[in-house]
């Protein structure tokens, strides 16, 4: 192993990618391996016939002038500000997402508003007696809102989006997804008091002509013009360690297996998926605690609907509990150029676990599934749904359970520990975060990787970045 052998990343969507646009501009040789036959990750734009839609409604946020220009070169300066449009279905009504509480007393019945109002009271009464525990996901919602807002709002569809019942989810989960006030606050911020204070959540974001995934595509084919290698279908069957360094990766895939030497490795990809073929095999603790870490698939079912639209919504997120999925989304009402003629595309979304059968279904099956959904919205007669296609994406959001910061901790603590390896990424550092954050994160480290600096350094902008992502 020299200076002189490739960088190699594991990963080929938007953090990985990113980082090794900026290394091979620099001159560094970098070999990209990917598990999947796609670019982008969830970043990524699929197309079928004549029609393009994107793994979900992704759109890039500026918060950052670096990543901001790196988004804009690759999008050839053709995208356009566009204002995130989503609403809630709750008892077969239209809500704004984030939910107002002003809106949900004058469209919900008067005998569940006074519901909520006395669950909220008397769990305020409990907590002043003897204050209650913010020991779950459950326990931090419902000692905000009390339990018939907390189910109706949050409880219910958090349950069926993680697979597991809100009890066992770890508080920092819903500190990140569910909005930091409490119930009278919440009630102040929705008729304009003030002193009332809420999270706010990005509404303006940059989307490119064509989809994100063409940014990222045209990244791709940059850094192979550059000199880069990418591997698709391919992922590190070992990493061969000295001393605390990794010496080289052995890459396995449709074009058979190989070793090739390195002088660093950039991981986009699932934690376990690395620490599991490290050799020297790390101790069991820590392989069990990576282990630990479990991520949640994704089902996405998108079905061509013989109509202009069907909605006037990008997302459209599904709370009542009959509904199977969790959400609908229209790309057209995003960029209608996506979606040529007459028709549209909707994608119906599910998350699932790898031992759920909904994981193992067959397309059609899915699609049975995905138009009895649909047809519940009572917008789109079911002659009118045509054809349908299915994509799956594995390990694509992290979940967030009782123990998995005490996985996290020894698992990152470890990889600190590794001089030339470096965590980056949603899946890399399990969190939930948004493309501009991991595209960033992947300029700094490849930065950090060209100026040679101190691991400690890089260790220490990862332990700050998750204390204030997980605080």
């Amino acid at each position: 192993m020299s200076k002189d052998s490739p960088i190699i990343i594991l990963g080929a969507g938007c953090a990985g990618l990113t980082a090794a646009h900026r290394l091979t501009k620099a001159g560094k040789k970098v070999i990209i391996v990917e598990r999947e036959s796609r670019l982008g990750g969830l970043a990524h734009t699929a197309s079928q016939g004549s029609y393009c839609f994107d793994f979900g409604p992704h759109a890039f946020h500026s918060k950052s002038d670096e990543a901001d220009e790196v988004f804009k070169e690759f999008s050839a300066g053709r995208h356009k500000k566009i204002y995130m449009k989503a609403c809630l279905l709750l008892r077969r009504k239209y809500f704004d997402y984030p939910l107002k509480f002003g809106q949900a007393v004058l469209r919900l019945s008067p005998f569940f508003t006074l519901r909520m109002l006395a669950d909220y009271l008397a769990t305020k009464i409990r907590d002043k007696i003897s204050p209650m525990p913010e020991d779950s996901f459950e326990a931090w919602g419902l000692r905000r809102y009390g339990r018939a807002m907390y189910d109706m709002a949050f409880g219910n569809y958090s349950s069926k989006v993680w697979g597991m019942p809100t009890r066992l989810l770890h508080k920092k989960l819903a500190q990140q997804k569910l909005p930091d006030m409490k119930f009278f606050e919440l009630v102040k911020e929705t008729f304009g008091a003030k002193g009332a204070k809420q999270k706010i959540l990005y509404s303006a974001y940059f989307y490119p002509d064509g989809g994100i995934g063409r940014v990222f595509e045209s990244m791709a084919k940059s850094c192979v013009d550059s000199g880069a290698q990418i591997f698709m279908n391919s992922y590190a069957s070992r990493i061969r360690m000295e001393a605390g360094r990794a010496v080289s990766a052995e890459i396995s895939g449709e074009k058979g297996r190989f070793e090739s030497a390195c002088s660093g490795i950039i991981f986009t990809v699932p934690i376990p998926d690395v620490i599991k073929n490290i050799f020297p095999r790390p101790s069991e603790e820590i392989v069990n605690s990576s282990q630990g870490l479990v991520y949640r698939n994704l089902i996405l079912v998108f079905m061509e609907v013989d109509s202009p639209n069907v909605t006037n919504q990008l997302m459209v997120y599904l709370l009542d509990k009959d509904f199977v999925f969790n959400r609908i989304g229209e790309q057209k009402n995003v960029e209608p150029g996506m979606i040529p003629g007459g028709k549209t595309i909707l994608s119906m979304e599910i998350c699932c676990g790898d031992n759920d059968p909904l994981w193992e279904a067959s397309d059609e099956r899915l699609f049975k599934l995905a138009r009895q959904d649909l047809l519940k919205l009572k917008k789109v007669p079911d002659k009118s749904i045509k054809n349908f296609c299915v994509k799956r994406v594995r390990q694509a959001y992290p979940i967030y359970d009782l123990n998995f910061d005490k996985n996290l901790n020894a698992a990152v603590e470890y990889l600190f520990g590794l001089e030339n390896v470096f965590p980056c990424g949603r899946q890399g550092l399990y969190i939930n975060n948004d493309i501009h954050d991991s595209m960033q994160m992947a300029l700094e480290v490849s930065l950090h990787i060209l100026e040679g600096r101190a691991k400690r350094d890089w260790n220490e902008k990862v332990r700050s970045y998750l204390n204030w992502r997980l605080k």
